[in-house]
């Protein structure tokens, strides 16, 4: 049986990057919400959770910022996704879903990314919620 894609593929396939990072953020905040009682329910959100967040973060560029359409080499810079991923990666790392050793500099680097996009508020955001700096 073929596994469906819940993130975009090298191949281009996939769903817009405004669309993988609100769904991601969706997996987030529903992961925290689902009771530990239901954990059956709770590990596929989680297995979900990590698959989207490692194919949209493979997407990142050396500022640590994502592109509007990664099937476009020349697609500008997208703020606005790269701060919706960064708050759904920060909630993983809070949560206790993935390791922050590996994923707390990359929340970092997309945060100064953010600044150098005008997105200074958001990444100040990030840093009171998380505690990220």
């Amino acid at each position: 049986s073929s596994k469906a894609k819940l993130h975009r593929a090298a191949d281009g396939e996939g769903f817009p990057m405004r669309s993988e990072a609100w769904f991601l953020m969706a997996l987030a905040d529903g992961v925290a919400l689902c009771s530990n009682q239901l954990y059956e329910h709770w590990r596929a959100l989680v297995d979900i959770y990590r698959e989207t967040l490692s194919g949209v973060l493979r997407r990142m560029d050396a500022e640590g910022v994502l592109p509007v359409d990664p099937a476009d080499e020349q697609s500008p810079a997208d703020p606005i996704s790269t701060a919706i991923v960064l708050y759904a990666l920060l909630l993983g790392v809070q949560q206790g879903l993935i390791d922050p050793e590996r994923y707390l500099p990359v929340a970092r680097k997309g945060m100064s990314a953010l600044r150098q996009h005008g997105e200074t508020r958001a990444a100040e955001m990030m840093e009171e919620v998380f505690g990220v700096r």
